[in-house]
């Protein structure tokens, strides 16, 4: 099994979007805004907008696991 892309940890009132492979970074660019938050070394993203993201992630055929 191939590494994922992303790595996603859920706090409920938080999500934590971690690029790991050059292709998720690149996308992460393109893609989240650079006046984003970080915590914890992830991206800090209301639960509200991370399905929109999501559903970004997997048009652009990466791969994201939960931790």
């Amino acid at each position: 099994m191939n590494a994922p892309d992303f790595k996603l940890r859920n706090l409920f009132s938080l999500v934590l979007l971690y690029p790991i492979s050059k292709e998720a970074e690149q996308w992460t660019n393109r893609n989240i805004s650079d006046d984003n938050s970080t915590f914890g070394g992830g991206i800090a993203i209301e639960p509200r907008y991370f399905e929109d993201i999501f559903e970004g992630i997997k048009k652009a055929h990466l791969t994201l696991k939960s931790v």
